[in-house]
């Protein structure tokens, strides 16, 4: 596995599939069975909108977890360092580095 396998099966894995269970949660979860209440007050919000903005709110959710695993390369690949991180961090497979430039390999694949 290389860098850009790497992030292609994150991506495919956390972002895509991640994507269509919170469209189908939203679509098909009926709120009088929800028992968490974020999830409830987002449900109420979801369920609230015309198409459109059902379309644009999704969208919205797949950019924080976009933003988020953007985040997370950028810890992995060394520019931006975690309170109390003492050393770079090194991610392998099979001896392989993988991390260094994920972060922008993430980001072109998302453009």
């Amino acid at each position: 596995m290389n860098p850009d396998d790497f992030v292609e099966i994150i991506r495919g894995k956390i972002l895509d599939e991640n994507s269509k269970i919170y469209a189908d949660l939203f679509d098909k979860t009926k709120i009088d069975e929800v028992t968490d209440n974020n999830w409830k007050v987002a449900l109420e919000v979801y369920n609230g909108l015309d198409d459109r903005s059902k379309s644009l709110f999704l969208s919205f959710v797949r950019q924080v977890m976009t933003d988020t695993l953007s985040n997370l390369f950028a810890i992995l690949d060394g520019s931006a360092w975690l309170e109390q991180q003492e050393d770079d961090f090194v991610l392998s497979h099979t001896g392989t580095k993988l991390n260094g430039d994920l972060q922008n390999i993430f980001l072109e694949k998302e453009e």
